[in-house]
């Protein structure tokens, strides 16, 4: 396969984490323009539900970045005795709609084969103390804060008598991930939208209240609904933290 250039890489509109040397990802224009050859080498991580051990993604990780795998006969298959192991993942890059609708990157998988032996899970470095997602209002009237630890705990409490009605711990990955968010991410520089005045505003609007607490500052937002599609990070850092996938 011929080894594209940064240059090239962001000309053809690929996602900003595959502009990385042409030992890890490899590209390959095809007949079909849309259609994009790679071959990728990194350590293969999995998740799975908890109650049936059912397949719920596939990424590759190398050191410069991450794609989604497409799960798909090959990696329903490979998936148990490769996981945490080093592989050559080759296929097709493809964009589809995600959980929130917009077009992300995933590789539709041709091949898996397993060239390393079992890596272990690096170890959580800690960007964060705290994140508290307070949601209120909306048509059911909600009123409910979810508190995420370092740790992974995550505490959910009615807001209407105070109240723990829930103690879960959020999947390790999603943790590993959300860590990793909040120290990339420049929260200062996030420009929110103006919220509506209490004469704007929407009947019955959903109220979300974002704490970011980390070792050297606290960051602190205010959202409506309508907006918070719009933002991210910060739309799937209040996604992971509910218990959703980044």
């Amino acid at each position: 396969m011929i080894g594209f250039s940064s240059l090239w890489i962001s000309l053809l509109g690929l996602p900003m984490f595959a502009n990385i040397s042409s030992d890890r990802f490899e590209f390959q224009e095809q007949d079909d323009p849309q259609e994009i050859l790679i071959e990728m080498r990194g350590v293969l991580r999995c998740r799975f539900e908890q109650d049936n051990e059912r397949l719920k993604s596939a990424r590759v990780y190398s050191d410069q970045g991450m794609l989604d795998l497409e799960l798909n006969s090959v990696i329903e298959r490979d998936a148990v005795k490769m996981k945490d192991r080093k592989v050559v993942v080759s296929g097709s890059l493809v964009q589809r709609p995600d959980r929130r609708n917009r077009l992300a990157w995933s590789v539709q998988v041709t091949s898996l084969e397993a060239v390393g032996p079992r890596q272990p899970w690096p170890p959580i470095i800690n960007k964060f103390k705290r994140i508290s997602v307070e949601r209120s209002g909306g048509f059911a009237g909600l009123m409910e804060k979810q508190t995420l630890f370092a740790d992974g705990k995550l505490e959910t409490r009615s807001l209407k008598n105070d109240t723990v009605t829930d103690v879960s711990n959020l999947d390790q990955q999603v943790l590993r991930q959300l860590h990793d968010l909040v120290g990339r991410t420049g929260w200062q520089h996030i420009h929110l939208p103006r919220p509506p005045s209490s004469a704007e505003g929407i009947a019955d609007q959903m109220r979300i209240k974002v704490l970011i607490e980390t070792q050297d500052r606290d960051f602190e937002f205010l959202l409506t609904s309508p907006g918070t599609d719009q933002i991210q990070p910060l739309g799937d850092l209040i996604q992971a933290v509910g218990g959703g996938d980044l």
